[in-house]
């Protein structure tokens, strides 16, 4: 999981963790994370991926199924951090501190490229929270279907003095996506309630049955 984090040392750890309740989801959704459970880390990244991770595994939920939650995979699960335990699909959760533009950071470029030509490319859940008060702002969902090898952007290799001198990772072009795959699952803090959700999940299955997402940043209609 790629994150842009925050300073831990920054953060006020003392801000409310209540659920936001809201009456049309099928279980609380707590738009706050737990900034406490970074207190005994000094890395940022660290920081980040404690807080981020431990916040999906107790509000994020399948579309593809009625599951209402996901299981944390160990970290050494290629390209995945989570599955769904009854329809087995995996997941990806990717957190910035910044807005959702047109590109997102990814891991390595030959692991995107291998999992998405073996049929093993994870849904993505792509998360912007405020990093002083660990709030989520934005959350987006693209299914695993709806990735074409066009969105894959090459970066170039690191340095030779960086610590992983000639490391290639890549970007996620997401203006290769169709716009239809990009659900927006929280929109300024506004959530989209889970059977709208799970309805604009159905609606672009068949972007993995008719090899549409070789089309870049297509419509369906």
């Amino acid at each position: 999981m790629l994150i842009r984090q925050a300073n831990c040392r920054e953060n006020d750890w003392s801000l409310p963790l209540e659920p936001v309740r809201l009456g049309w989801l099928t279980h609380s959704v707590n738009l706050q994370m737990n900034g406490e459970l970074a207190a005994g880390y000094k890395s940022a990244s660290q920081c980040a991926r404690v807080v981020t991770e431990y916040w999906a595994e107790h509000n994020l939920y399948c579309p593809n199924c009625t599951c209402p939650s996901l299981s944390r995979l160990n970290h050494n699960a290629k390209a995945n951090d989570f599955s769904c335990p009854q329809c087995k699909y995996w997941y990806q959760l990717k957190g910035q501190q910044t807005p959702i533009r047109n590109s997102v950071p990814d891991g390595a470029y030959e692991t995107m490229m291998n999992v998405i030509l073996s049929g093993e490319t994870p849904n993505f859940y792509l998360m912007h929270y405020h990093p002083v008060t660990w709030s989520i702002k934005n959350l987006m969902l693209i299914p695993h279907f709806a990735f074409p090898l066009s969105a894959i952007i090459k970066r170039k290799p690191l340095a030779a003095t960086a610590r992983r001198a000639g490391w290639i990772g890549c970007n996620i072009d997401l203006t290769r996506i169709p716009v239809e795959a990009r659900i927006h699952v929280v929109t300024e803090q506004n959530v989209l309630p889970e059977a709208e959700v799970r309805s604009q999940f159905r609606r672009v299955k068949p972007l993995g049955e008719i090899g549409a997402t070789e089309e870049v940043g297509h419509s369906m209609c």
